[in-house]
């Protein structure tokens, strides 16, 4: 299968490419421009509000009046935050960056405890600008909105995890959740404002955020959203951060509106009890006017405390509630008559309370003037006095009980409220028990001007308080947790689907390809986690792949000659150098065999700098391919040497027989005693070692008729070796094979089996001195067949082992008569590579040269026969 014709390949490089394009925009967002884009109308915003509050234009600091006025906390807060996202764009100017978080995050407690210590700020402002003269349209709390408090704090929360290092999986979940947090509760207070679904609660303690500020917040969140997604994970799947950080800013979001909404519902009430309040008051006072109006009366048309004076007391008494008593005192306050209902101890106290302000009543008064006294808590003194035309002689006064007052008018309270009369934190009287539930509810207001500091507490009933929060707001808030909870939910479930269908996907393909050698591979760049397919781990022999998790595991199976390669061209396409990753080079197998492995990739997601994250592509075995591919070769390059060898040694053995012949007749001709007989020896034994190069050559390249690729070890490497001892007997080297009773069966023809162990054995007898041995061994490792070739000779130096198994390289000596063409070597390992076997030398026990050839064994079922 070739990985350059691969569907799956177009596909990845088509997926790549779109997902290139769709994310153009966010690194666009996340470039370190953006963050000046960003920082430039945060800027601008707290500016013009801070213009607003120095000049005195109201209207720069609150452009509509459907929105609050810029809180002074929130001018600063912005200033800052918006002061350390432009200087987090410059590397040189982090630790100036942290500082602007750092004193945003300390404002943003601050406004977060009600704004009252930030008050000081707006007082300086106050004495150096127009600021206390500012006129804002519509009401103004008295404290920063809890939602621009979040916004500050939040916000100095997302530029801490920005320059956060490293940057991991926390950071990534704290700038996520701050951004979605901001973004909804500044999003709900815009839509709502213009909606006017929050009328009554735009100004409230909690979502009262004014436009400026809720702009503001939208635009750093958004950055704050296309920076953590663009950094983490792209967008696909979802990061494992993402369903907690959306729940948790859709649940606070819900918690705020819902706090709001009952904070409403609370100011509603609240407002309630101070209406009903000034609804009891007034009927308080005009009861007290009738009592004032009768005082008047009769303080005019009374001629003396007689018995008809007192039968009238009476009767006002009975009339007026609240009036217990009313006496009749000369100017200096000393009682003359009274109603019979007042005991003597009253009068001494009316008395010593009248004394101090007698002198004060020396004009008749259009209304009563009221005196406390002291001595009885609850009850005033009301005073009118009698004039004639030339002085005031004496005092009409009227006792007033405020709890008669109170009860008097408990016919007439506003339903579902309850009501007391008192002073200070004492309660003279009260329609029902005052809870802590229902006191933040109070409402008080005074009752006498310019008299006893009487006050009227209004509250709602226990019933009524325990309506609030309303049904309505506790839906709300249960219906945005359930929803919180449940985008929570379907944002897990689609990161499972997302890791499921990959997971399918992945096994459908590894399912395709089980009955090939080709297979898949991703590598997670940022852990270093490498994943193949499960097929290409058992074709190699590895049974537990997690032994190669990482890189550098596989690395480590890479031949050392083709990894500087292979690294290179990865590197170049991590760079993007290259547009994608190509590479062929050598594994290793459990079993020591070398597999040729062609693969391909493209790295699929990068950040926002263009660091890769993650990488993908596919690989093939193309061991056999190649393997069939070098048997052919190689079966074309021997029956050309053999047909080449032929033709050479015919031609040299015909001419070489007529020269023997005349040479036979030539030296039967020299006599003995002539002087140059000892040539005629010498040039005969060149024409021998003429002939027997023509043979070995002959012998060695001859062409083979056989078509099997199979051969049995036992016959063909005992043929090989006794000709091999036959040819060479006057090399003085004695051969010993064992092969013991292995009976096996090579994946490789018997012609090729034969000339590898003719050369190998060859090399031994010719590197060996006279006299000594050379051992051939057979043995069986794993699916291998072991033939162990070893000599008593020089052996061969490291540097140039490898060299040697080259074509027309030989470090045999000029004067053996083999003439040492460095052909036989090159021969074996391309025979054996061919095969997916391999050949290499080391050094033998005892001193010499040991080559290990390792030839695959084939299944067979002849009985009796290895494999």
């Amino acid at each position: 299968m070739e990985l350059h014709d691969s569907s799956f390949v177009r596909l990845l490089q088509y997926a790549g490419s779109f997902r290139q394009r769709l994310m153009a925009w966010s690194r666009a967002v996340v470039s370190a421009n953006a963050a000046r884009v960003v920082a430039l109308p945060m800027l601008a915003l707290s500016s013009l509000a801070m213009i607003g509050y120095l000049t005195g234009s109201a209207w720069l600091a609150q452009p509509l009046a459907s929105f609050p006025p810029m809180a002074l906390e929130s001018v600063l807060g912005m200033f800052v935050l918006g002061c350390g996202i432009l200087l987090s764009s410059y590397p040189r100017l982090r630790e100036a960056s942290s500082a602007s978080a750092a004193i945003v995050f300390v404002i943003g407690i601050l406004a977060a405890l009600e704004g009252q210590r930030l008050r000081w700020f707006g007082a300086l402002l106050a004495k150096i600008s127009a600021t206390a003269a500012l006129e804002f349209r519509g009401p103004v709390s008295s404290q920063v909105a809890f939602s621009s408090a979040v916004y500050v704090l939040l916000g100095a929360l997302g530029l801490f995890a920005i320059l956060s290092r490293p940057r991991g999986l926390f950071s990534s979940a704290v700038l996520a959740a701050s951004g979605g947090i901001v973004m909804l509760l500044a999003t709900t207070v815009i839509v709502a404002q213009m909606l006017g679904v929050l009328e009554g609660v735009s100004s409230g303690p909690f979502l009262g955020s004014s436009l400026q500020a809720s702009l503001c917040a939208i635009v750093f969140s958004t950055y704050y959203n296309a920076l953590v997604w663009t950094r983490q994970s792209g967008f696909s799947p979802p990061p494992a951060w993402l369903p907690l950080s959306v729940g948790a800013g859709s649940l606070a979001g819900v918690i705020l509106v819902w706090r709001a909404l009952t904070g409403s519902e609370e100011a509603r009430l609240a407002d309630q009890s101070r209406v009903a309040a000034l609804t009891t008051r007034s009927a308080v006072n005009r009861q007290l006017m009738v009592a004032q109006r009768s005082l008047r009366r009769m303080a005019r048309h009374a001629r003396a405390p007689d018995s008809e004076w007192e039968s009238g007391v009476t009767q006002l008494i009975s009339d007026v509630p609240g009036l217990q008593s009313i006496i009749w005192a000369d100017s200096t306050g000393h009682p003359r008559a009274s109603d019979n209902a007042i005991q003597p101890s009253a009068l001494a106290e009316v008395e010593r309370a009248l004394r101090p302000y007698a002198s004060h009543f020396t004009h008749e008064r259009e209304w009563a003037a009221f005196i406390d006294m002291p001595g009885k808590p609850g009850y005033a003194l009301m005073v009118q006095p009698r004039c004639n035309a030339v002085s005031c002689t004496d005092l009409l006064v009227g006792m007033i009980d405020a709890r008669a007052v109170l009860g008097s008018i408990l016919a007439d309270t506003v339903l579902g409220f309850e009501m007391g009369i008192g002073r200070g934190k004492t309660w003279y009287r009260t329609t029902a028990p005052m809870s802590e539930q229902t006191r933040r509810y109070l409402a008080t207001r005074p009752i006498v001007k310019g008299g006893p500091d009487w006050q009227l507490g209004v509250w709602p009933s226990a019933r009524v308080a325990a309506a609030v929060p309303s049904r309505l707001s506790d839906l709300v808030l249960l219906l945005g947790i359930a929803v919180s909870v449940l985008l929570a939910i379907a944002l897990r479930l689609a990161q499972t689907v997302s890791q499921t269908a990959r997971l399918e996907e992945r096994a459908k393909l590894d399912l395709a390809l089980q009955s090939t050698t080709d297979g898949i591979w991703e590598w997670d760049i940022p852990s270093g986690n490498v994943t193949r397919s499960a097929q290409l781990w058992s074709h190699l022999g590895y049974g537990n792949a997690e032994s190669f998790a990482s890189l550098e595991d596989w690395l480590s199976l890479i031949h050392p000659q083709d990894r500087a390669l292979m690294e290179t061209r990865l590197g170049d396409h991590l760079a993007q150098r290259t547009d994608a990753y190509e590479a062929q080079y050598r594994v290793r197998s459990a079993v020591g065999r070398w597999h040729d492995i062609v693969e391909r990739g493209r790295v699929v997601m990068r950040a926002s700098d263009g660091t890769p994250l993650h990488m993908m592509g596919m690989f093939a075995d193309v061991t056999d391919r190649r393997n069939a591919e070098e048997s052919v070769r190689q079966a074309e390059t021997m029956s050309t040497m053999g047909r080449l060898a032929a033709r050479i040694a015919h031609e040299i053995n015909n001419p070489l027989a007529g020269i023997q012949n005349s040479f036979l007749l030539i030296k039967d001709a020299i006599p003995p005693t002539h002087p140059h007989i000892k040539y005629v020896g010498a040039i005969e034994r060149e024409m021998q070692r003429i002939s027997q190069v023509t043979r070995q050559l002959y012998e060695t390249y001859r062409p083979e008729t056989e078509s099997s690729v199979q051969a049995p070890v036992q016959s063909v490497v005992g043929d090989a070796v006794e000709f091999i001892q036959q040819v060479n007997r006057a090399a003085g080297v004695s051969v010993q094979l064992e092969l013991g009773g292995i009976v096996a069966v090579v994946k490789l023809s018997g012609a090729m089996l034969r000339q590898c162990v003719y050369n190998l054995v060859q090399n031994a007898i010719e590197a060996s001195p006279p006299g000594a041995k050379v051992l051939v061994r057979g043995s069986i490792e794993g699916d291998d067949f072991l033939l162990s070739v070893s000599d008593h000779g020089p052996g061969v130096p490291a540097d140039a082992r490898e060299r040697i198994f080259d074509p027309f390289v030989s470090t045999k000596p000029s004067k053996l008569s083999s003439g040492g063409m460095g052909m036989g070597l090159s021969l074996v390992r391309r025979a054996l590579d061919a095969a997916g076997g391999s050949v290499h030398v080391s050094d033998a026990e005892g001193g010499g040269a040991e080559f290990i050839a390792r030839i695959p064994l084939v299944e067979t079922s002849v009985k009796g026969v290895m494999a």
